[in-house]
C-alpha cells in the first residue's frame, strides 16, 4: 500500500480537471485538492490488485474507518461520490461521478506510518488484526 501510494501511476494527481483517463490497469485511485487540502480517493474495486495477497480489501476498509481516516460517504455509505469522471481507453466506458473511498493524504499517510511502526525497514507489509 505504501508504495502503491507514492506511486503516480497507481495515484495521478488529476489536478483541475477533474478527469482522469484509464490507459493503464494500475490506476488504483487518484489524487486531488480542494480548499480543504490534499485527498486521496481510492476506487474499491482496485483496492485488492494494490494490497495483493497481503490482506483483503474489507479488513483494511474496516481499519480506515476504525481509525476515522475514511470521509463518511452520501446515505451512510463507505463511498462518496465525485465530481469527476473516469474514462476507460479500453473499452471506451465513461464513468460521470465515480464512487470512490475518500481521504484526506495527511491523513492516510498518518495512518500508513503508523501501521508500518516496529518493522524492519526491508519490511513492507502492514498487518491489521
Amino acid at each position: 500500500m505504501r508504495e502503491a501510494l507514492l506511486d503516480p501511476a497507481v495515484f495521478p494527481d488529476i489536478g483541475p480537471a477533474k478527469e482522469l483517463v484509464l490507459d493503464d490497469d494500475r490506476v488504483a485511485g487518484f489524487r486531488f485538492s480542494r480548499a480543504e487540502g490534499e485527498f486521496v480517493a481510492i476506487r474499491q474495486e482496485k483496492l485488492s490488485a494494490v494490497l495483493g495477497k497481503t490482506t483483503a480489501p474489507a479488513v483494511l476498509i474496516t481499519a480506515l474507518e476504525e481509525a476515522g481516516v475514511i470521509e463518511g460517504g452520501h446515505g451512510a455509505r463507505r463511498g462518496k461520490q465525485l465530481h469527476g469522471r473516469l474514462i476507460s481507453r479500453a473499452n471506451g466506458c465513461i464513468v460521470t461521478k465515480p464512487r470512490c473511498l475518500v481521504m484526506k493524504a495527511d491523513a492516510l499517510a498518518a495512518f500508513v506510518e503508523a501501521a508500518g511502526r516496529g518493522r524492519r525497514s526491508d519490511e513492507d507489509a502492514i498487518v491489521l488484526a
